[in-house]
Formats: structure tokens, sequence, C-alpha cells
């Protein structure tokens, strides 16, 4: 049967009272096929071929300089302040090594913060606007932080 009929007999199926009345169509069906070569990345104007290849073949990309170093000084700061408990963040957790918690006390020992999102300055840097750009290269635009390591 043609693509019309067969579409007819699904809707008087799933909704009988609707009536609908299948019309024949000079459109040729043919199935979908757009070979991609990239999964992970979209496309868009921000990531080169180069960039989407590299992201296609390890998993990573490194974009230099993308975080002003004040930004980064900043993020660094409070990091260190979660990590010496000067600063309470509720529901984080704070991930180290436990080859040496015990004989070194610092942030070196930290291996990371778990859910990180619940402080409002290391969260701050998931919300930078070049930051985003590049993120919304590989979701999309409906962007969510559900969990954070």
């Amino acid at each position: 049967p043609s693509a019309p009929l067969r579409l007819g007999v699904l809707l008087r199926l799933l909704l009988p009272h609707a009536g609908f009345t299948p019309f024949s169509t000079s459109a040729q069906i043919a199935p979908v096929t757009c070979p991609t070569q990239f999964r992970y990345t979209l496309d868009n104007d921000i990531l080169t071929l180069e960039q989407r290849q590299f992201y296609e073949d390890n998993g990573y990309l490194l974009i230099k300089n993308l975080v002003a170093d004040e930004d980064i000084e900043r993020f660094r700061e409070q990091f260190v302040k979660i990590c010496r408990k000067d600063v309470k963040v509720p529901a984080i957790t704070i991930m180290k090594d436990i080859t040496i918690a015990k004989s070194a006390t610092d942030e070196n020992t930290v291996l990371k913060l778990q859910d990180f999102m619940l402080s409002e300055e290391l969260f701050r840097y998931c919300t930078l606007p070049q930051i985003v750009k590049y993120v919304e290269c590989f979701t999309g635009p409906d962007i969510m932080a559900m969990h954070t390591m």
C-alpha cells in the first residue's frame, strides 16, 4: 500500500473518531539518508572542520584563551576556599585522592568537586557567554546542569 493509505490506517486506529481520509500524492517517498561526517557536534559557524574532527577523534577540544585570566583566578580562589572549607557550600562533595589525603591537606589532594554548580561563583563559569557559545556546538541551545564533577 502507498504511504498515504498506511497513514490513513494508522490514524483511523489511533484516532477513530477523527475521520481522516488519505489522499494520493505524487511525491516520491524515499528513505532519509543524510550521511554526516560528524556525530558529536552540530553544524554551525563556531567550530572549524578541523576542530570538529579533532573532537570526533579525541573526545575533547581545547580553545586557548577562551576565559580571561582574571576569571580563572577567581574560580581558582573559590575552589581553594571550598577545599579548605573556608566557604561552606551546602550539598557540595569534595572528592579527595585517598592515597595522599592523610599526608597532605591542601587543595592538591582534591580530585574534583561534585555538584560545583551549587557554588554561585563556580557556576558563573558555566554561564560565561564564551563558554555557552561552545557548549551549544555539542548540545544545542537547551543546556541544563544536572550533575557536575
